[in-house]
């Protein structure tokens, strides 16, 4: 199904905070500072076979082999 596209006009200040939240994030990338956050999507995400939280919190049993 295609959406229709809408155009929103927006305020120098949205655009610096978005920027400011994209700066930190890269921040926290380069100072490899991941926060944790336990989701339901934790069970199908790529990379819980070298996660070291899901891997030591127990959570291998729910793993489908």
């Amino acid at each position: 199904k295609i959406r229709d596209l809408r155009l929103m006009d927006v305020d120098e200040a949205q655009i610096n905070s978005v920027l400011d939240g994209v700066r930190e994030i890269v921040a926290d990338i380069k100072a490899e500072d991941f926060e944790i956050k336990e989701e339901p999507n934790c069970y199908f995400c790529e990379y819980k076979g070298i996660c070291e939280w899901y891997n030591h919190q127990g959570r291998k049993i729910h793993m489908h082999k």
